[in-house]
């Protein structure tokens, strides 16, 4: 914990003052060091279809599963043995995606389902669906960004870990572990502009809708939206200056009085990304800011906000990836704001064109709530994945998964959660990739 408040302190004493550059609609950072190197696996899109501008993807996978799961006897925990299980399970999932790149726009639709098989209960009772649109324009001086996501799920699951990105090239721990069976409707809308000025000037802004509505009676449903704006200068190829202010405000539950939290964040400092003088494969990236959190009844407290990361290229293949961050954030089911200092670490590549490994890890720690009656938490999580292409459709992937939290006690909890639960897993399977549209 110690060494994670060192390295966020080095993040401000380096930033200044800036906030964390995933605000909506803030342009990304200039610098990219390196093209993409040359080197694809056997499984999944081949090299030539690489700039089409049509493509449409399905994607199958079948797996057999085993949970050790072990809970905590504190707190109201409703039982559930597709969520308590400790045993074998198998998933099947289907995904489609289909991308169209023309010279100004570039969209995509996608959708897909997965459901779990559970043998004792000879019931397939466990269906998640989801389905996203996005659109990206490019109009002159003018750059338009549009996402629209929807998901209907049988289970409760959260994280608390920073998406900072990870070595392979996604977000970690970017899916939420099943904790509770509480069937919700998560819904997603997001759009962004930015206007440029000149090369170096532009103004950018942004909108986000975030709605949860979770079906069990007495759970607190959430209702959040965020508006963001500002200036960006660029100072060069690795550094920009920013100054701009976001606000999101939230609803917890019907009462919108008692209910309530706001987000304010202050959009003033330097973004900075550039590679190490003495290695070119290794980049740094960091920024910092502040945010203040207001509700009815706690009345307002600020928080320092940001994040640093370390990015190290091995050969043509290999990446690892360390990030740190501190945040504040509205997360679904919970019934106060929530504050974290979190860090991820991750590391993949091929190990041949057949062959590839993706491993990550994350730690967050924080409070659930701002004055009096906090709830400190402390949660963790690591993966592993061996993936063996046998062609370009065929692939056959192994993997392993831990997940653990605890929380102090059961104050802001959704209803019904255990304050403490360990979960590792083990998981065989075969995934098909096919190319409808090539």
């Amino acid at each position: 914990m110690s060494r994670i408040r060192v390295a966020i302190a080095a993040v401000f004493l380096l930033g200044a003052v800036s906030a964390h550059a995933q605000d909506i609609g803030t342009p990304p950072v200039a610098g990219t060091i390196r093209p993409e190197r040359p080197f694809r696996g056997l499984f999944g899109e081949p090299d030539d279809r690489v700039g089409r501008r049509d493509r449409f993807d399905v994607n199958f996978s079948l797996a057999a599963s085993h949970d050790d799961n072990v809970l905590g006897d504190q707190g109201l925990q409703i039982p559930d043995p597709r969520v308590n299980t400790d045993g074998f399970y198998s998933v099947a999932s289907v995904d489609g995606t289909y991308q169209h790149t023309g010279h100004r726009v570039t969209m995509g639709v996608g959708g897909g389902s997965s459901m779990r098989y559970y043998a004792d209960l000879k019931d397939l009772s466990a269906a998640e669906h989801h389905a996203d649109v996005h659109v990206d324009a490019a109009l002159g001086a003018t750059h338009l960004t549009f996402a629209q996501a929807a998901q209907d799920t049988p289970f409760f699951g959260f994280h608390f870990f920073p998406e900072t990105g990870s070595a392979t090239g996604g977000g970690v721990a970017t899916s939420p572990q099943p904790v509770r069976s509480e069937p919700a409707f998560l819904f997603n809308t997001t759009a962004g502009v930015t206007q440029k000025l000149s090369a170096r000037q532009e103004l950018y802004g942004g909108y986000e809708l975030h709605y949860t509505d979770f079906t069990t009676r007495g759970s607190t449903d959430l209702t959040a939206h965020s508006i963001r704006g500002g200036y960006r200068y660029q100072l060069s190829s690795y550094a920009g200056l920013r100054a701009g202010y976001g606000v999101e405000q939230g609803t917890y539950g019907s009462n919108a009085e008692t209910g309530r939290a706001r987000l304010d964040t202050i959009d003033v400092g330097i973004d900075y990304r550039r590679p190490l003088s003495f290695s070119r494969r290794t980049r740094v990236d960091f920024s910092a800011g502040t945010t203040s959190a207001s509700t009815p009844l706690d009345g307002r407290v600020y928080r320092l906000v940001g994040d640093a990361g370390l990015t190290h290229e091995i050969g043509r293949t290999w990446n690892l990836r360390a990030a740190v961050r501190r945040t504040s954030a509205l997360v679904d089911g919970f019934r106060a704001p929530v504050f974290s200092n979190g860090a991820t670490v991750s590391f993949g590549g091929f190990i041949n064109r057949r062959l590839e490994l993706s491993t990550d890890g994350a730690y967050s720690s924080g409070d659930i709530g701002m004055t009096g009656e906090r709830n400190p938490f402390d949660s963790r999580t690591a993966h592993a994945r061996l993936q063996f292409g046998l062609n370009r459709e065929f692939a056959l992937f192994g993997e392993y998964a831990y997940y653990q939290y605890h929380f102090s006690n059961t104050d802001a909890l959704p209803l019904g959660l255990s304050p403490n639960l360990r979960r590792s897993s083990v998981r065989v399977g075969l995934s098909l990739f096919l190319p409808v549209v090539d």
